[in-house]
């Protein structure tokens, strides 16, 4: 174990994903609380939280900062 769990979401977490954006390493994460969550995974603080309002299933990160993300409404896709 690397550290205590982060906890945040308001239910389960059922995808998760670590990526680098401009040399910064980073951890994305979402749930069925609806919301995608974006942490510094060095420091483990909460950099961003976007409200997408259905249940998040997985999600996969670009090289160039963009996000899909696959919830109960459909494939989003985001440019962080």
């Amino acid at each position: 174990l690397v550290g205590e769990p982060i906890k945040s979401h308001d239910g389960w977490v059922y995808a998760v994903a670590l990526g680098a954006l401009n040399g910064r390493a980073l951890i994305f994460s979402g749930g069925d609380d609806g919301t995608l969550r974006l942490w510094d995974a060095e420091t483990r603080e909460k950099i961003l939280s976007i409200p997408l309002g259905r249940w998040i299933y997985s999600l996969v990160l670009a090289d160039d900062g963009r996000v899909c993300v696959a919830t109960a409404a459909g494939i989003v896709m985001l440019q962080i």
